[in-house]
């Protein structure tokens, strides 16, 4: 990916026209991708200026101060998107995630429910909601999540390592087995 290169055309879109907040919100995504997340927030407080009713602004700023470990402010932006578009299923499944690192696993579960209802072919968010259920102890739970997420996303890594931790709790030592080793398939380790 050519983060540098969309800067330079994001630049250009800003100095053709100043107040195309699509181009800021853009701009801070290419520059959270390098990881850039101050510079990434000043672009989206900027489109949000702009745009005070760009749902997908708030959401991206959430991300970037949820990489920041501000899990408050991203709350605070989530919530924000939410209310201008509240059919917007990305921006339920980071606030639950921003609830899980705050410990708030009820409103997790909460926030992955709704994500699902609006959008069930997304496998991260069953990931994400079986590991909540996991650390609530409820393992047939975080099974079948973890099982719903293969079968949306066979490729899908992370599903298969949790799957095996969640199996080995359960005393299935074979299945847990079986799982690390798809895992460590996919992701070529020997």
């Amino acid at each position: 990916k050519n983060f540098t290169g969309a800067l330079s055309d994001y630049d250009k879109a800003i100095e053709i026209d100043p107040s195309f907040a699509k181009a800021y919100n853009n701009r801070g995504n290419a520059k959270q991708e390098m990881k850039d997340f101050t510079s990434a927030l000043s672009d989206y407080n900027k489109a949000i200026e702009i745009d005070s009713s760009f749902a997908k602004a708030y959401h991206n700023r959430g991300n970037a101060k949820q990489e920041m470990k501000d899990f408050t402010g991203a709350l605070s932006d989530y919530n924000k998107a939410i209310e201008i578009d509240s059919s917007f299923a990305k921006a339920y499944h980071n606030r639950g995630n921003a609830k899980q690192e705050m410990k708030d696993f009820t409103g997790a579960l909460s926030d992955y429910n709704k994500a699902i209802e609006i959008d069930p072919s997304d496998a991260s968010v069953y990931n994400n909601r079986g590991i909540v259920k996991y650390k609530m102890k409820n393992f047939t739970g975080a099974l079948s999540d973890y099982n719903k997420a293969i079968e949306i996303d066979p490729s899908y890594t992370d599903a298969y390592y949790n799957r095996g931790i969640v199996k080995k709790e359960m005393n299935d030592f074979t299945g847990s087995d079986n799982d690390f080793s798809k895992y460590n398939e996919l992701t070529n380790v020997k």
